[in-house]
C-alpha cells in the first residue's frame, strides 16, 4: 500500500512539473505573422559588394486573381548602388525611377503558401524570368527566379 501512495505522489508531482513546462512554452510561443505573400517585404543584396544589405522595399498585392509585386521605396544602399532609375533595364523600363516598377506579375496561388506561374523582372540584368513565390514562415518570403532548371532564390523579411 506504501508503493502505491508512494507512485501517486511521484506521478502527481510529475505531471505538476510537465503541466507546468507546457504553459511556460505556450508564453514564449510567438503569435505567427499573416500566412499570405500579401504585403510589403525588404530586398536584401545576395552577393557581394552588396551581400546583407537592404535595397529596396517590394510590395506584393493581388491584382484579380493573380498577384504582382512592385518596388515602393528604395534603401540608401539600393540608391548608391544603382541609382533611383533603372540604367540596366531594357524596353519599356528603360532609365524608368525604380520607385513604383512593376518587377512581379501573373504569379498564381497554386497551393497553401505557393504561387507560380509568372515571371520576375531582373533590373540589374534587364531580362525576365518564370518565378516561384513562397514562404519560408510568415515573416520570410522566398523569390526563387529560375532559368530552364537553373533557380536562384532570394529571402525578404517582411516589414513590420
Amino acid at each position: 500500500m506504501k508503493k502505491l501512495g508512494f507512485f501517486v505522489a511521484v506521478l502527481f508531482i510529475v505531471s505538476i512539473f510537465f503541466g507546468m513546462s507546457l504553459a511556460a512554452e505556450k508564453k514564449e510561443t510567438k503569435p505567427a505573422g499573416p500566412k499570405t505573400i500579401v504585403g510589403i517585404w525588404t530586398a536584401i543584396g545576395g552577393k557581394d559588394p552588396l551581400k546583407g544589405k537592404e535595397l529596396a522595399q517590394l510590395e506584393i498585392y493581388q491584382k484579380g486573381d493573380t498577384y504582382e509585386g512592385k518596388y515602393v521605396k528604395l534603401l540608401p544602399a539600393g540608391i548608391a548602388a544603382y541609382g533611383t532609375k533603372c540604367t540596366t533595364c531594357t524596353g519599356e523600363r528603360k532609365d524608368k525611377p525604380f520607385d513604383g516598377m512593376v518587377i512581379i506579375w501573373d504569379m498564381k496561388k497554386t497551393g497553401d503558401n505557393e504561387y507560380t506561374g509568372g515571371r520576375v523582372y531582373d533590373t540589374a540584368k534587364g531580362d525576365d524570368f518564370s518565378c516561384k513565390l513562397s514562404l519560408k514562415d510568415p515573416d520570410t518570403l522566398i523569390l526563387s527566379g529560375c532559368f530552364a532548371f537553373l533557380c536562384e532564390h532570394n529571402f525578404y523579411p517582411r516589414v513590420k
